[in-house]
């Protein structure tokens, strides 16, 4: 497919996420409908709710610490990294975007990251990457960009449907070049990975890594950012993030999937009424919007009881493998930040709907309930939570990236 143009990144967004203050006072509330009843919950308008910037960061450090049995200091090492190539992986895109593949970070904490490259690296790139503050390894003579892998992932699946393939679960692997691909055995059909690839287009088949399974699951996981939704007086998921749309006009995310959802909890005040806006589910991942009745702020619940401000989103091609991302979802109700990203151009079959472009993590720790809910780091939103597919036989959390939701419903994640 032709790659759709990221939204632009602001470094003085970026800094905040290493500065130790903005302490920010949540939003004044109108009263909600006299008729929702009020929750145990903290009222959000409580300012000692609301971390700073820096408490985010420190909470979601020591989370990751503990997940990975490292101490807080390696998870501070591995943040460093993660930072230095992130900011590294940005310049080469915006210089040379037909250059850049992805980014690697070390399973040692603060271990030498990497930057991987479509041809030969040039002189400016090998300043660059040891220039900062982390030294990175370049990995070069790649034999796709990433907007190719991300092209390949496409035409493999158009490719596979076409022939009457219907579960497929594909995504880029950087390291290896190349798309690796499931797809379920069908009666009647080629059931060799040998013979499916010689019925693919010829470039396609070059540079797809293809196995056949006999079964091959997946699944759905059925204000502000990071609350209850529900439909009618039932439960249902979890909002993800607050919008906005080019007109101005404020709403509030979850799962595509998450039908006949018309009103959202909001602790410790009561629930409002939701009035459904758009939604997507296929190329661009699984999301939907909605608009309530009074303005949403650029603020998410990262667990039961705490605020953080949004201070911006997480662009794919600023997503490293092997990077930490936490995931909060009302059903499961807690803050887990033990997952690693492992793919940002996953594709899978859920409910018969191929659902593409997906972030695929290493972990299933989603539960029915979390769909919609929010992945983040520290103040930073990455998307919202889908469901999972099978990969190698495992099943691994995936979410729609909110990098790609004015492709997918038209607006952009508030930020402040």
């Amino acid at each position: 497919m032709a790659h759709h143009p990221i939204s632009g990144r602001t470094p003085s967004k970026r800094l905040l996420r290493r500065l130790t203050g903005a302490a920010v006072l949540c939003a004044a509330l109108l009263v909600p409908d006299t008729a929702a009843q009020a929750q145990e919950d903290p009222d959000p308008a409580d300012p000692s709710l609301l971390q700073s910037d820096a408490e985010a960061l420190e909470t979601d450090l020591a989370l990751i610490a503990e997940a990975h049995g490292w101490t807080v200091a390696q998870a501070r090492a591995q943040h460093v990294a993660a930072e230095a190539v992130e900011d590294a992986a940005w310049a080469v895109y915006e210089r040379a975007p037909d250059t850049f593949v992805g980014t690697v970070l070390s399973l040692t904490p603060g271990g030498t990251p990497s930057l991987l490259l479509k041809g030969p690296a040039d002189d400016w790139t090998t300043s660059l990457a040891a220039s900062g503050a982390v030294p990175i390894d370049i990995v070069d003579k790649q034999p796709y960009s990433f907007t190719e892998l991300q092209s390949l992932n496409d035409r493999l699946i158009d490719s596979l449907t076409a022939l009457g393939y219907k579960q497929i679960s594909s995504g880029e692997d950087v390291l290896a070049g190349t798309v690796v691909a499931e797809v379920q055995a069908e009666p009647g059909l080629r059931s060799s990975s040998a013979e499916i690839e010689a019925l693919l287009p010829p470039d396609v088949a070059a540079g797809v890594d293809l196995a056949v399974t006999d079964a091959l699951a997946s699944g759905f996981d059925h204000a502000y950012g990071g609350a209850r939704v529900r439909n009618g007086a039932s439960n249902k998921c979890t909002s993800g993030w607050t919008v906005v749309a080019p007109g101005g006009t404020t709403g509030v995310t979850t799962a595509g999937h998450c039908d006949g959802i018309d009103g959202i909890l909001e602790d410790g005040v009561g629930a409002w009424a939701l009035t459904h806006r758009q939604e997507h589910i296929g190329r661009y991942g699984d999301v939907e919007w909605k608009t309530s009745t009074h303005a949403e702020p650029a603020k998410f619940y990262p667990s039961a009881g705490t605020l953080r401000t949004t201070r911006e989103v997480e662009l794919l091609v600023e997503m490293s493998l092997n990077e930490s991302v936490c995931l909060y979802g009302r059903s499961s109700n807690d803050r887990d930040c033990g997952s690693l990203i492992k793919s940002r151009a996953h594709s899978c079959t859920i409910d018969g709907v191929g659902v593409r472009n997906l972030i695929r993590t290493n972990r299933d720790i989603g539960i029915g309930g979390d769909s919609g809910g929010g992945w983040s780091y520290a103040s930073t939103a990455y998307g919202g939570h889908t469901g999972w597919c099978t990969v190698n036989g495992a099943t691994r959390d995936v979410f729609s990236a909110a990098d790609l939701f004015s492709s997918a419903i038209g607006v952009r994640v508030r930020t402040a």
